[in-house]
């Protein structure tokens, strides 16, 4: 008598074939995570095919991906901010430079050498970029200074953490990522200058944001997101020259 084939999923089964038989051929690995109940299968007559419960990975959606980086996000916040207002900052160096050219272009008195020699009537000057200057008289003129402008630089700083985090995860792993936004947070310069009157926060913010727009411009929309990066890199020259 010819065997009778029964097909389950991608087996193929013949009704000669014992019960114990079948059933030792499509045995499958137990599921922890999810539970799919038994399928009774009917085949030949006085014959049937159980087949075992089937493992479903769970999904690991936007929750999981917010979790890996906020954390550290909340640390470095955290971190920056206990420094801010526990710590009284005094600018020095390139701080003082960038305080007074805020001052004075909130005064309405531009961006001259004056910020160099205070009390002199310089002419206009290009040796310091002036974003970040510009950035601090805006505060000024929304009456934030002090540590209301350092709470700023702060949480400047404290983005940079996602924007690694994010680079990392699209150039390498999601372990990587993770390793990498905890290096960010906790890296002791970066809360150094959260602490102080420097430029570096606002640069690294929009130089992220510039390369994140340029890996994302041959996605969707790309002449829109390579205009907008080349924006965001303009920015970040207007802050600091080592862009360009």
């Amino acid at each position: 008598m010819p065997e009778a084939p029964t097909h389950v999923g991608a087996a193929r089964v013949a009704s000669s074939d014992s019960e114990s038989e079948v059933s030792s051929r499509l045995t499958c690995a137990p599921a922890p995570h999810a539970h799919v109940p038994s399928v009774t299968v009917p085949s030949v007559p006085g014959l049937s095919v159980t087949v075992p419960p089937v493992h479903v990975a769970p999904a690991h959606g936007r929750e999981g991906s917010l979790r890996e980086f906020a954390l550290p996000m909340g640390m470095a916040l955290l971190l920056r901010l206990t420094l801010v207002f526990s710590v009284n900052v005094v600018p020095r160096w390139d701080g003082v430079i960038y305080t007074r050219a805020a001052q004075h272009l909130a005064e309405g008195r531009g961006f001259t050498r004056a910020i160099f020699s205070p009390g002199e009537d310089q002419p206009l000057t290009a040796f310091y970029p002036v974003g970040f200057p510009a950035w601090l008289a805006a505060l000024r003129l929304m009456h934030i200074e002090g540590r209301g402008a350092l709470a700023l630089q702060a949480l400047l700083g404290t983005l940079i953490v996602p924007l690694t985090w994010y680079l990392t995860k699209r150039l390498s792993d999601a372990q990587s990522a993770r390793y990498a936004a905890w290096l960010a947070a906790l890296w002791p310069g970066g809360a150094l200058y959260a602490l102080s009157y420097f430029s570096e926060p606002l640069f690294a913010l929009f130089l992220g944001l510039a390369t994140l727009l340029a890996m994302s411009s041959h996605e969707r929309g790309w002449w829109r997101t390579a205009c907008l990066a080349g924006l965001a890199m303009g920015a970040a020259a207007w802050v600091r020259p080592t862009a360009i």
